[in-house]
């Protein structure tokens, strides 16, 4: 059970603390981690959860006697919660919240009473115990795995992909994970998946994360992007960022999402995510589900891309065809641009081509 990466202490002793952001933030965030021997003098009441097995034994999990080690827990939560029994996240949530209003600024310093006091104790039933002895085996068996290599290289043997069903789970968490994982990881992560899926004859849906990571399309927004960091970035990085724009030309997208990560964590841009720019992967990466296209002369059009264009600038579409064809053209674009007459079906690419570019 202990092998079992539930907080942020159990990943270090798996190795799977490096395979997230979890690892970042225990950098930037936390202070110097606790050892075993100050693991080991915390009370029971230190932690947010403390398991007991059915043979008695018990493991303590999640502690709650800093900021720093209230801020790693409450990242480990969210990222392993699939793995926490549900009667068990309930307790641990009702501990981290009476915990972060103690020791997070910002919030109530005083936290209730009740929270404090709440048992942090969970016996595990049978079910349980069978579900984390599965995973403590997935760990340690078969030949196949979404990850082999560490980010400094050495062997890292993680993610069993042995057979269809192993796979199959293994696409769903990659859907809810890859923005968690260390970039680098996603992109190995996927590209094994989907070759182990082509193998077994597992089928990926079309607009998966693991079908974007493993064709790594550039996305058209990827210099804009990068662009919109420098007016937050110190003047130190500005170089970088400048150089990274110059490479969406000649780098392979996967170096380019990667290069990028690395920057924004060595400048602390990555703080700015979802706020005032995306994050690497979804900077460089071309997010888009696959999009319906028609041919028109030669030319592939994209069709969300066209309706944007017409509805963002029907005047100059009514300048250059009558407003019933313009009407047309919003309930049959396909058929009603191929049947312009060619001048204006030029116009009409051309004005696609100035706007994508």
């Amino acid at each position: 059970m202990n092998t079992i990466p539930l907080d942020h202490y159990n990943m270090v002793s798996s190795g799977e603390l490096e395979l997230s952001k979890l690892g970042e933030l225990a950098g930037k965030y936390s202070s110097k981690p606790m050892s075993d021997r100050e693991i080991d003098r915390l009370d029971d009441g230190d932690f947010g959860l403390i398991l007991i097995a059915s043979d008695g034994s018990r493991s303590r999990h999640f502690p709650l006697n800093k900021k720093s080690e209230v801020l790693m827990s409450k990242a480990a939560s969210v990222l392993n919660a699939d793995r926490i029994p549900e009667k068990a996240r309930n307790i641990l949530h009702s501990r981290l919240r009476a915990a972060a209003r103690r020791f997070v600024p910002g919030m109530n310093k005083q936290a209730s009473a009740d929270a404090n006091l709440s048992s942090n104790i969970y016996a595990l039933t049978p079910r349980d115990e069978l579900k984390l002895r599965s995973e403590t085996m997935e760990k340690t068996a078969g030949g196949h795995f979404a990850i082999n290599e560490s980010i400094n290289g050495g062997d890292l043997k993680r993610f069993p992909i042995d057979n269809r069903e192993q796979v199959t789970r293994k696409l769903r968490r990659f859907e809810v994970s890859h923005r968690n994982m260390h970039i680098k990881y996603a992109f190995e992560y996927a590209r094994n998946i989907a070759e182990r899926a082509e193998t077994l004859g597992v089928e990926i849906p079309e607009d998966s994360a693991v079908n974007l990571y493993k064709t790594a399309a550039l996305s058209r927004y990827a210099r804009r992007n990068i662009n919109s960091r420098l007016e937050l970035a110190p003047e130190a990085a500005h170089s970088a960022y400048i150089g990274l724009m110059l490479k969406t030309a000649s780098s392979s997208t996967e170096q380019l999402a990667v290069a990028l990560d690395a920057t924004d964590r060595q400048y602390a841009m990555d703080s700015w995510y979802g706020v005032h720019y995306p994050d690497a992967a979804s900077s460089v990466l071309d997010f888009r589900k696959q999009a319906e296209a028609w041919d028109v002369s030669g030319t592939e059009v994209d069709k969300d891309e066209f309706m944007d264009l017409l509805n963002n600038d029907e005047e100059a579409f009514n300048e250059l065809l009558d407003p019933e064809t313009v009407e047309e053209l919003k309930k049959d674009p396909e058929a009603i641009l191929s049947s312009l007459p060619v001048p204006h079906r030029q116009k009409v690419l051309e004005m696609l081509t100035e706007r994508s570019s």
